[in-house]
Order: structure tokens, then C-alpha cells, then sequence
């Protein structure tokens, strides 16, 4: 059997994306056995989309309106899809990009992973290669994503005719329920809980006794500071002090080079930084075990957290994605702006994650009966 995975993003240095990414693989080769997956990078089919005029609909009054929010207030809004345009490009421009490539396939696999919101270009980009593959006569499964104000007679137009869905959080399952999708809407815990990360490391953290040492790192928003709640670097030097006088020593976990800016600020302040390219997702766990705590603008470097038993606090992030994960954990209390802290072991998280297996075995039993039946799929070539 031939799978395509779309939107492999482990071109990207974040070891949420190889975690997730790996352990999807590995998901589908355990229930898939002897087939082979090939892979559409992160950015596949963005430039059909970028390069098309009026996707969007926009007036130079609004747009000057909206800017004006944004910049004074923080505002963040969600550009309105052209319809007809977006599927003008599915029919076309989007299923000529990908006849080459599902070709001889059986199967296409999107990886929702990097989150599906606001409608964006990359959000857009894969709702079209699901909608074209469809047209394409191949079965097609959105899984491991979250999702967020994006267009609703465009979400309706692709969720409706996919072969199998999933989320990976609470808030974008809701979200997605509200819009009565006639399929069934899947809750499956991230890929991410399945990755080993414990792996042998050589760091070592020279404690001070009865000194607890806090690792931070505050996330995308402080990557990009004039988007929407980003955090400029006045706000990392407040999370700083506040960490201190929680009574911790903050160090700084660095997961991509566009931290480079901030790294060198906090290196003025006589931080201590922790470079993420001299680890990797596989023992980062390892790493993150070292510390009394962590506090996290990242969606897996705190899934990381929990899964290390480490005391973990989530700032916000660029979607509800966090916030969606802790409600279905029921560890509301770990948000920041609350400084209680839920003790939630490793062990506990585990049965809390058996015991929500509903989800996954019925995509196990998608994936066995789509093998079983596989010689009956037809393209159109």
C-alpha cells in the first residue's frame, strides 16, 4: 500500500514536528504493514495559493480599519475566503499540482500538526490538497490538528467528504462539532504523547543545593512580537523576574534559530541558555527532568513537560491549542495567570491516556479495512 503523507514538518528544527511526525509514521507502518509512505513537505502547495489574486476579499476600508485595531489594540481577525475562487484552484491549479504525486498512491494522510487557523495560506493549502485529492477519487484522512476560526462554507465543503477525521485537543473538536459536520469527528490525543523521549544525554545541570531551577522558553509568540498577543522582549525580561521571585533560576531552552535576537538579550542579563541543535526531541525529556519546573509558550515542549512529571505552566500561544489540551487533561489550574500548580505524574497521564483509546482503535480499524479493500481504489489517470 502507498501512502502519501502531506505536510511533513520536520523540515522544521521544532522537535514538536519530529516527534509528532515520527510517531505518525510509526503509527501507520505498525497498522499499514509493508507499506510505503512518502512524504509532501511543510510549504507543499503554498505558492498556488500566494500567487492567486483574490482569494481573499478585502476593501481598503476595512483592511485600513482592521491594521488600526490590530496596532492599537492587539486585535487579531480572520481574512474573509473567496469561495469561488479557492475552488476554482482546487479544481484546477491544486489537482494538477498533485496528480504526479498520487498517482500510484492508495492513500493520503494530512498531518494537521502546526494547527489549522484564521485561514491562512498553509491552512487554506491543505484543506485544498484534501478537497482535490478527494476529486481525485483517493481516500483521505485529516488527523492530529487543531482547528480555529477558519472559513465555515469551505470547512463544511472539504469536512464533508473526507474519509476519516481527528483532532487533537478539546476546544477545536467543539469548535469543529458546532459546525455539524455530517462525519464523525475523531478525539485523538497528539502523536506527540507517543514519541520516546528519554533518551541518553550527556547535559548535566549543576545544582545548587536547595536551589530549584525553572526552564523557560516563551514560544512563537515571542518569535513574532508584532503579531497578534506577541511578546516583545520587555514582556520575556517581566516572565524573568517573576520566575525569580517565584524563588527559581531561570534558563532558557532555545528551539530555533529566529530566537537568536532574544537569546542575545538574555545573554546580556547573564541568563544561562540551553541550544535545542545540541539535542533533539528524543532525549529532550531527558533534559527537561533535570528542572523543578517549566514554564512554556510551546504547545509540545509541554506536553514534553507533563509527560516528564515535571511541574508544568503553559503561557499562551497563537491558537486555543494549549488551552484545548489542558481542558481535555483536565489540569486547568496549569495555565498561566494561575500560579496553583496540579500535580499530574506520568503514570496518571498514561491511564488518562488508555483510557481515551476510543478514538485511535477506530482509526487502527480505518487503516486495517482501507488495506484490506485497497485493490478496489481507482484514480482518474
Amino acid at each position: 500500500m502507498k501512502v502519501i503523507l502531506v505536510n511533513d514538518t520536520r523540515i522544521e528544527e521544532n522537535p514538536g514536528c519530529h516527534a509528532t511526525v515520527d510517531s505518525l509514521v510509526g503509527f501507520l507502518k505498525t497498522n499499514l504493514p509493508k507499506s510505503k509512505i512518502e512524504s509532501l513537505p511543510l510549504g507543499f502547495g503554498y505558492d498556488v495559493l500566494k500567487n492567486k489574486k483574490n482569494l481573499y476579499i478585502t476593501t481598503s476600508k476595512n483592511k485600513f480599519y482592521k491594521q488600526a485595531l490590530n496596532k492599537i489594540f492587539n486585535v487579531k481577525f480572520t481574512r474573509q475566503v473567496n469561495f469561488k475562487v479557492w475552488m476554482q484552484l482546487v479544481e484546477n491549479e491544486v489537482s494538477e499540482l498533485l496528480k504526479p504525486f498520487l498517482k500510484e498512491s492508495d492513500l493520503v494522510i494530512i498531518n494537521m500538526e502546526g494547527t489549522i487557523h484564521h485561514n491562512n495560506i498553509g491552512s487554506l493549502a491543505l484543506l485544498s490538497i484534501a478537497h482535490a485529492s478527494k476529486l481525485l477519487n483517493k481516500p483521505v484522512a485529516m488527523v492530529n490538528g487543531s482547528y480555529q476560526e477558519m472559513d465555515k462554507k469551505v470547512s463544511k465543503k472539504v469536512l464533508n467528504i473526507i474519509d476519516f477525521l481527528s483532532f487533537r485537543e478539546v476546544l477545536s473538536y467543539e469548535y469543529v462539532k458546532k459546525m455539524k459536520i455530517k462525519n464523525k469527528i475523531n478525539l485523538i490525543y497528539d502523536f506527540a504523547f507517543k514519541a520516546d523521549i528519554f533518551q541518553h544525554t550527556d547535559f548535566i545541570l549543576r545544582k545548587k543545593e536547595g536551589i530549584k531551577y525553572c526552564l523557560y522558553t516563551c514560544g512563537v509568540l515571542g518569535v513574532y512580537p508584532n503579531q497578534a498577543n506577541g511578546i516583545d522582549i520587555f514582556k520575556i525580561f517581566s516572565h524573568i523576574r517573576e520566575i525569580y521571585e517565584l524563588g527559581y533560576i531561570p534558563l532558557f531552552l532555545q528551539i530555533e534559530p529566529k530566537e537568536r535576537i532574544i537569546v542575545d538579550q538574555l545573554n546580556i542579563k547573564g541568563i544561562e541558555v540551553i541550544r535545542l541543535n545540541q539535542y533533539n526531541y528524543s532525549n529532550l525529556g531527558s533534559v527537561i527532568k533535570n528542572f523543578d519546573l517549566l514554564i512554556t509558550g510551546r504547545y509540545h515542549v509541554g506536553i514534553f513537560g507533563l509527560m516528564s512529571n515535571v511541574k508544568t505552566m503553559f503561557l499562551p500561544s497563537n491558537t486555543h491549542k494549549i488551552e484545548g489540551l489542558l481542558k481535555m487533561l483536565e489540569i486547568h489550574d496549569s495555565f498561566i495567570g494561575s500560579l496553583k500548580l496540579k500535580d499530574l505524574s506520568i503514570e496518571e497521564l498514561e491511564q488518562e491516556l488508555i483510557l481515551n483509546n476510543d478514538d485511535i482503535n477506530y482509526f487502527e480499524k480505518f487503516l486495517r479495512n482501507l488495506n484490506e479493500n485497497k485493490n478496489h481504489i481507482k484514480g482518474l489517470y
